[in-house]
């Protein structure tokens, strides 16, 4: 029988079910409320953590710790935004230090920021002091281990209320520096402040300003300055004081000579007082502001470059060397001043950029179609302009490799060399005839061609001839014969005339054309290029040698029989060959050597450019000798004449070009040496002459290890520095354990002065004579031209603008397309330029029309 419902149960069964459906229409409303009000609230909290983020990217450095605690309070939040921004590309190096610092104070390991944090300034430091307070011993203790900076430390230090610690680095620093008033003063003056005791060290400042020059008056500012912001909040008085006094001291460094405007425009140091109303007053009377605009083109495929001076006659110079290295101008303008009348211009030119790929693919088509000419007469034209290599030293590297296998026999080249006058061409060919083989150029041809290479390696004096002259008779196994002649060279004395000489110690010194510019650094599109490599062009004023190889371990032992200490922790896998390149060298020990070597060669002590430490050693604290790049004695190369040596007048990523193709004939490196040292002057040398300039052994050079050497030249580096432990010195070269990105001309390491690691060697260098340093200079070996511009009548527009005669006169804005037309067609007239031209690899070149404006 069916069971069936009775009403009553019915109706109870109804109101259960309209019941539960209420119960569950209530329970998806409050779902559906908890969830908005969920995302309301999500919403609430992404809104305040990406305020709390814009506030850490906009907040300057004293605002930091506020911006970090926001953080901190939405970590949550915060954290993945902070991810997700980190890398971003694009953003400044403040900015990525301020989130650095913040995943740091919140216990994240990012201690890969302490380079960012050690660029920063004394003023900025300070206020990051208080985020580096947090107990995060792992990246504090290493940020001490690796500041050289006793001041700066001591500084952050007293910032943090740690008296006795700072008090320690002021007087570590005071014992440093005897001689560096300015930095003593600096730093004690910021250091005491912190503690409140700055009352006697302000008192030592203002008797060391008694005697002052512009550097130390523009320090002094700068601390008074960075103290009035200090108790500006306290004690607003005493800050009008500290306000007043370095605006004064601001102007006399200014009267004295300080002349970097664009620091002063963006020191931070100097930000607490650049709302008083007599900041600009020194500047104003030097006419600061009168400054020359410069729009520069970012493409990768262009090139810009500004051409100034301070007279018509000096621009047109630079103009015209700047068309001959394929720019063409853009624009000049001209500015007048009413300090003097007179006018200056500034010119701004490009050129295209072609990619390095292409560049060496064109060279090499064109390096084979040369060797493939039936004989060396063929095309003379071509032929010597690619064995010169003045403008491509791929071309030239090229033909040099490709002319053996390709081209014709050796003999037309061995009868070429006899008569060739031109020293470029007679290196060429003779590194050329290394490229042959045995079957090409048997033993016995060999061995007749030995005495007349032995009187050229003799009596040629071009550097870049004897040291290709030496690489060949080395691939030829007369390594014996060569010493035999370096011997006789070195009894005999230096000869006049030559662009090297051996010395009394059998070292081969190349001399190096000086005055000169040299281009260091690296464009934003060479492979393998490092965030310190930035371009710079800058001036070799003191003339010098450089050693043709690095110290061998021969050498070193002669030196190590007087200074034992100094041995090295690791000997070189081939030590048995007293040819190859010492390795495990500190820079200590390589600062003694040159003093051993000054001492040997009779050059009196104080013509020696190293000091011995307090204890008679040469360890941390030794010094530089006062005037060091005018002294004679020994000594090590600074950075920039390191790379303008080894770049030998190009600017490419490697001295023979551009690409890693030819490398191994060139330099020892992770893929070709074996990965041990390697014997010195088995490859082949750069244009001057200089073997093993890319690999073998990183070299030390003389300088301290900066973030960039943009701004120095080897005239402006500090003389009577003490040297410290903690401090990094420059490293160059790159060693045989490198990949091939570190041995480029403008590849930089460092490490501290007494690291002895296995790669660590060097090579020797010495101030030159200027009359014997200026004989050897000239615009053709140097890459440079120089402008035959005559004194001249004045204008008659601009009286004050001189121009020389049958110059072009500037033009005048606003002008129609064609008046741009006829002045573009007048300078390029006058500078002896077409205005459309192809270049080497067949790009169109024109300078541009413009339109009317």
């Amino acid at each position: 029988m069916e069971a069936r419902t009775s009403k009553p149960e019915s109706r109870t069964l109804e109101r259960v079910l309209r019941a539960g459906s209420v119960v569950l229409v209530l329970a998806v409303v409050i779902c559906a409320g908890i969830e908005t009000a969920r995302r309301v609230a999500a919403r609430r909290q992404l809104e305040q953590a990406e305020r709390a983020v814009r506030m850490l990217l906009e907040a300057p450095p004293e605002e930091l710790p506020g911006a970090i605690q926001a953080i901190e309070q939405h970590w949550e939040w915060t954290a993945p935004l902070l991810e997700t921004i980190r890398d971003r590309e694009g953003n400044t190096a403040r900015r990525q230090l301020s989130i650095d610092l913040a995943r740091y104070r919140l216990q994240e390991d990012v201690a890969d920021f302490i380079d960012r944090l050690l660029n920063c300034s004394s003023a900025q430091l300070v206020h990051y002091a208080a985020v580096l307070s947090a107990p995060r011993g792992d990246v504090t203790d290493r940020l001490w281990s690796v500041a050289e900076d006793a001041g700066l430390r001591a500084v952050v230090l007293a910032r943090l209320g740690k008296s006795a610690e700072a008090q320690a680095d002021l007087e570590s620093l005071r014992q440093r520096s005897t001689n560096d008033i300015a930095t003593v003063a600096y730093y004690t003056a910021l250091a005491t402040a912190y503690l409140g005791q700055e009352s006697a060290a302000l008192a030592d400042l203002e008797s060391a300003l008694e005697s002052a020059d512009e550097g130390l008056l523009y320090n002094a500012s700068c601390a008074y300055s960075l103290l009035a912001g200090h108790v500006a909040s306290t004690d607003p008085d005493r800050a009008r004081k500290y306000a007043d006094r370095a605006v004064t001291l601001l102007d006399q460094s200014l009267a004295t000579g300080f002349r970097d405007f664009r620091n002063i425009d963006s020191d931070p140091d100097l930000d607490p007082i650049r709302s008083h109303p007599n900041f600009h007053d020194g500047l104003d009377r030097l006419h600061w502001r009168w400054c020359f605009p410069f729009a520069s083109i970012v493409r990768d495929d262009w090139e810009t470059a500004m051409a100034e001076g301070g007279t018509p006659e000096e621009h047109l110079g630079a103009c015209q060397r700047l068309a001959e290295q394929g720019f063409r101008p853009l624009s000049l303008s001209v500015a007048s001043s009413d300090v003097d009348e007179a006018m200056r211009g500034v010119s701004a030119w490009y050129r295209p950029r072609a990619a390095e790929q292409e560049v060496r693919s064109w060279a090499g088509r064109e390096a084979v179609m040369l060797a493939l000419s039936e004989s060396p007469s063929t095309d003379v034209d071509r032929r010597n302009d690619a064995l010169r290599g003045r403008s491509d030293p791929d071309l030239r590297s090229g033909l040099i490799h490709f002319a053996a296998r390709l081209g014709p026999s050796p003999d037309s080249w061995i009868d070429r060399l006899g008569s060739e006058s031109d020293p470029a061409i007679r290196a060429a060919i003779v590194q050329l005839l290394g490229e042959f083989s045995i079957e090409q150029l048997p033993a016995p041809r060999r061995e007749a061609l030995v005495p007349g290479l032995l009187d050229l390696y003799r009596g040629d004096p071009d550097r870049e001839v004897h040291g290709s002259v030496r690489w060949l008779l080395g691939q030829w196994g007369r390594r014996d014969r060569l010493d035999a002649v370096d011997a006789e060279l070195a009894a005999a004395g230096r000869p006049e005339g030559r662009q090297w000489y051996v010395n009394g110690q059998g070292v081969t010194m190349v001399v190096l054309p000086s005055p000169a510019e040299c281009l260091c650094g690296s464009p934003v599109t060479e492979e393998g290029r490092q965030d310190d490599e930035s371009v710079q062009r800058l001036r070799v004023e003191t003339p010098f040698s450089l050693s043709a190889n690095e110290v061998t371990v021969g050498q070193f032992e002669r030196f190590l029989q007087d200074q034992p200490a100094f041995r090295p922790q690791f000997a070189p896998s081939n030590e048995s060959d007293k040819s190859a390149a010492q390795t495990g060298v500190s820079w200590y020990a390589a600062a003694a050597f040159c003093n051993w070597l000054s001492r040997q060669e009779g050059i009196p002590e104080n013509q020696w450019c190293y000091q011995p430490n307090d204890s008679g050693q040469f360890d941390d604290g030794m010094k530089v000798a006062p005037g060091f790049q005018r002294r004679r004695g020994y000594r090590l190369p600074t950075e920039v004449e390191w790379e303008y040596a080894c770049r030998a007048a190009t600017d490419t990523a490697f001295s023979f070009g551009h690409g890693t193709d030819w490398l191994p004939n060139y330099g020892w490196f992770k893929q070709n040496s074996g990965l041990r040292v390697q014997l010195v002057g088995m490859l082949k040398p750069n244009r001057w002459g200089l073997f093993d300039m890319h690999g073998n052994v990183a070299e030390w050079c003389h300088d301290g290890y900066r973030t960039n050497i943009a701004g120095r030249s080897n005239e402006t580096l500090a003389d009577n520095a003490a040297i410290a432990d903690g401090s990094g010195r420059v490293l160059r070269g790159g060693s045989f354990l490198n990949l091939s990105r570190f041995v480029r001309c403008a590849s930089r390491q460092s490490a501290p002065p007494g690291s002895r690691h296995a790669i660590h060697g060097f090579r020797i260098a010495r101030t030159e004579p200027n009359e014997r340093g200026t004989t050897v200079a000239s615009a053709e070996n140097t890459g440079e031209a120089t402008g035959g511009a005559a004194a001249a009548a004045r204008g008659p527009v601009l009286p004050a603008w001189r121009l020389p005669p049958g110059s072009p006169l500037p033009a005048l804005a606003p002008f129609d397309a064609r008046q741009v037309k006829q002045y573009q067609q007048a300078w390029a007239s006058h500078l002896a330029v077409p205005i459309e031209f192809t270049n080497s690899v067949g790009m169109q070149v024109g300078i541009p029309l413009g339109h009317g404006a």
